[in-house]
C-alpha cells in the first residue's frame, strides 16, 4: 500500500490550565473529522467484527505528529562508504516517542522517574549531543522500533568558533517545509483514499459535511485505491528551536530510518506533498 502524508491544517493554541500549559488543536481538517466519525462510529457497533472494521478505516488516515529539527549529525557514511563527520545542518524528524520520553525530559526532567533536568542542552559550549540508538523489538502485533537506550552525552562544545558560525548561517527554515493543502486538494485526496470502499452508515452525530464521503462509488483515478493517508499535524515547539545550536542533537553511525531523514531523501518526500 503506497503511503501519502498530508500536512494538517490545524494550528495549535496554548492555555494554562491549574497552572500548567496544555494545548490543544483548533481549525477544520475534513480527513482528521472523518477519522474522529468513524472512530465515533466504532464505539457504538456492538459487532465486534465491524467495530474493528470502522477503527481499521480509522487507522488508516491517523493523524500522527512529527518534531523537526537541524541538526548536526557527528558521524556518517556517504553512498561509497567514506565516513564523514559534521556534517550538515540537517533536518532530524521524530515521533512523540522520542520527542517526549528523551528530548523533553532531558529539558524537563522527570520527577517520577527520577530524572533531573540536564539544563540548557543546545547551549554552544556547554550543550549535549544526542546519541539516538534503534532497535527492533517483536511484540503482539508484529515488529516496533525501540528507542530505550537513546541518550544524552556528557556535556561538550558543539564545535569551533568558525564551525558553529558556519551552522548557524546555513540553517534549515523548518517553518518552511510545511506546506498545508487547501481544503479542496484535502477532500480529494480523502476521496481518493476511499476509491475503492464503500461506507453506509450515519454518523453518530449527524454531519452533513461528511455526506460526500459516504455511499462512495470507485472512482477512476491514476493513483492506486486504498492509499494510507497520514496526516502530520504541525509541532510549533521544535520550530523554535531552528535559532538553538544545529549540533544539539547528533546521530552517531545512524542510517536514514523512519526517525532520521537525509536530506535529499527528506526535501523529495516533502516536495511530493
Amino acid at each position: 500500500m503506497k503511503k501519502r502524508s498530508y500536512h494538517c491544517p490545524k494550528e495549535p493554541e496554548f492555555y494554562e490550565r491549574n497552572g500548567k500549559k496544555e494545548r490543544k488543536w483548533v481549525g477544520d481538517c475534513i480527513i482528521c473529522k472523518y477519522y474522529n466519525d468513524l472512530w465515533q462510529k466504532s464505539n457504538s457497533e456492538t459487532d465486534e467484527k465491524t467495530q474493528e472494521n470502522l477503527r481499521n478505516q480509522a487507522r488508516a488516515i491517523r493523524p500522527v505528529e512529527r518534531y523537526y529539527f537541524n541538526v548536526i549529525v557527528r558521524a556518517e557514511k556517504d553512498k561509497d562508504g567514506t565516513l564523514q563527520k559534521n556534517v550538515g545542518p540537517k533536518v532530524y524528524s521524530c515521533g512523540k516517542t522520542v520527542y517526549q520520553n528523551k528530548i523533553m525530559r532531558a529539558c524537563t526532567g522527570d520527577a517520577l522517574a527520577g530524572k533531573k533536568a540536564l539544563g540548557d542542552i543546545t547551549h554552544p559550549t556547554t550543550g549535549r549531543d544526542f546519541r539516538l540508538v534503534k532497535k527492533v523489538v517483536k511484540g503482539a502485533g508484529g515488529e516496533y522500533p525501540n528507542y530505550d537506550d537513546s541518550e544524552f552525552e556528557d556535556p561538550s562544545p558543539v564545535g569551533t568558533p568558525d564551525e558553529f558560525k558556519k551552522w548557524m548561517e546555513n540553517l534549515v527554515d523548518l517553518q518552511s517545509l510545511r506546506v498545508v493543502k487547501t481544503d479542496e486538494e484535502l477532500r480529494h485526496a480523502l476521496k481518493v483514499h476511499l476509491g475503492m470502499v464503500k461506507s453506509t452508515y450515519q454518523s453518530v452525530e449527524e454531519d452533513h459535511s461528511l455526506d460526500e464521503f459516504r455511499d462512495v462509488k470507485p472512482i477512476v483515478e491514476d493513483v492506486k485505491p486504498q492509499q494510507e493517508l497520514v496526516i502530520n499535524k504541525p509541532k510549533q515547539e521544535p520550530v523554535k528551536e531552528s535559532s538553538a545550536p544545529a549540533a544539539s542533537a547528533a546521530e552517531y553511525g545512524y542510517s536514514a530510518s523512519d526517525e532520521i531523514l537525509a536530506d535529499d531523501d527528506f526535501m523529495n518526500e516533502l516536495n511530493s506533498l
